[in-house]
C-alpha cells in the first residue's frame, strides 16, 4: 500500500514537472513572438520617421506621428539636397576624401561619376592637397522641389567662396543646378549612408557665373 501511494506521489510530480515545463515553453514562445512583433513594429517606425542631415553634418530624427506624408517626404528631398551640395561643394585638404564618399552614396552611379571626372580633369584634389587651398559652398534659401507625373524635379541655388594659402577668398561664383531624384524608400529603403533612401539621379549645373564685385 505505501508503495502504491509513492507510486502516485512520483506520477503528480512527474505529472506538475511537465506541466511547468510546458508553461515554460508557451511563455517562451509567447515570449519570443512579442519580440518578434516588436521588432517589426520598430522597423515599420523607422521607415516613416524623418532623417534630417543638418548643414554641419550631424542627423536628427523629426519628431512626427503618424504615416509618412507627401510633405513629410519633400522634407526629406530638401534634406537630401543640400547634404549632398553642401559636401560636394566644400572641400580642402583634410575632408577631402570623406566629403566625395559621403557624397557619393547620395547620388546614383553614372551622374556620380560624371562629376568626379569633372574634379580629375581639373586636378581638383592635387591642387587642394599641395597649395592648402579650399572652397566652401554656401545656399541661398531653400532647394525647390516639384512632384510631377514625370518624377521628383528640383532646383538649388547656391554660391561657393574659395579661399587661397592665406584663408583670404580670392573669388566667388554662383552654383545653380537644376536635378532630379530617385526615390528608394520602398525599394533599398533607409541605410547608414543613405538615411533619406532618395538618391540624385541627374545634376546639371545651369549657372556657375563668377559673383561680380560690388
Amino acid at each position: 500500500m505505501t508503495e502504491f501511494k509513492e507510486l502516485i506521489t512520483y506520477r503528480d510530480a512527474f505529472k506538475t514537472v511537465r506541466i511547468l515545463a510546458l508553461t515554460v515553453i508557451v511563455l517562451c514562445i509567447g515570449l519570443t513572438g512579442f519580440i518578434y512583433h516588436q521588432s517589426l513594429e520598430k522597423e515599420k517606425q523607422m521607415l516613416n520617421n524623418i532623417w534630417i542631415k543638418t548643414q554641419d553634418g550631424s542627423m536628427f530624427e523629426a519628431e512626427r506621428v503618424g504615416v509618412l506624408t507627401k510633405e513629410d517626404r519633400v522634407i526629406e528631398y530638401k534634406h537630401h539636397v543640400k547634404w549632398f551640395y553642401n559636401m560636394w561643394y566644400t572641400l580642402n585638404k583634410d575632408n577631402q576624401e570623406s566629403n566625395i564618399n559621403a557624397a557619393l552614396n547620395l547620388i546614383e552611379k553614372k551622374p556620380g561619376e560624371e562629376l568626379l571626372d569633372y574634379y580629375m580633369s581639373q586636378n581638383v584634389f592635387q591642387k587642394i592637397s599641395q597649395t592648402g587651398r579650399s572652397f566652401i559652398s554656401k545656399l541661398n534659401g531653400e532647394p525647390e522641389i516639384h512632384i510631377t507625373t514625370n518624377g521628383v524635379i528640383g532646383k538649388i541655388y547656391g554660391t561657393i567662396d574659395f579661399y587661397d594659402e592665406q584663408r583670404q577668398i580670392y573669388r566667388k561664383q554662383h552654383l545653380d543646378v537644376e536635378f532630379t531624384l530617385n526615390d528608394l524608400i520602398g525599394i533599398q529603403g533607409r541605410t547608414d549612408t543613405n538615411p533619406h533612401a532618395v538618391k540624385i539621379a541627374s545634376w546639371n549645373v545651369i549657372n556657375d557665373k563668377e559673383v561680380k564685385k560690388q
